[in-house]
């Protein structure tokens, strides 16, 4: 099932996120959940950006706590843009965002 708020592309959506929200999701006491393959991709990304992380396996998935990093915030995020550096490559975790009904979320369905 989506929470995108019906009639809303994914362009649009991305558009409110960067622009209006300043990418709140991506911020914060979060936790970011990754399968073995999206672990290794996203240290590889960060590896070639000089990027360091903090990332801890819990169980049969690997961990990334937003406020272990610079900002407290994804290290995939661009502070100045608000855009996702690796937005073609991002986690299952951010690409089905929003996963559920988030108050105060624009593109969340109410």
């Amino acid at each position: 099932m989506s929470y995108l708020k019906p009639g809303l592309t994914v362009e649009a959506a991305s558009s409110i996120c960067i622009e209006r929200c300043r990418a709140q999701c991506c911020q914060g006491p979060l936790i970011l959940c990754l399968s073995e393959e999206e672990k290794l991709i996203f240290q590889q990304k960060a590896d070639g950006m000089g990027t360091p992380l903090k990332i801890t396996l819990l169980g049969q998935s690997w961990i990334l706590k937003f406020q272990d990093h610079q900002g407290d915030r994804c290290p995939m995020l661009d502070s100045e843009t608000m855009k996702c550096l690796i937005y073609e490559d991002r986690p299952s975790q951010c690409h089905e965002f929003p996963s559920g009904r988030i108050h105060g979320c624009e593109i969340s369905y109410d």
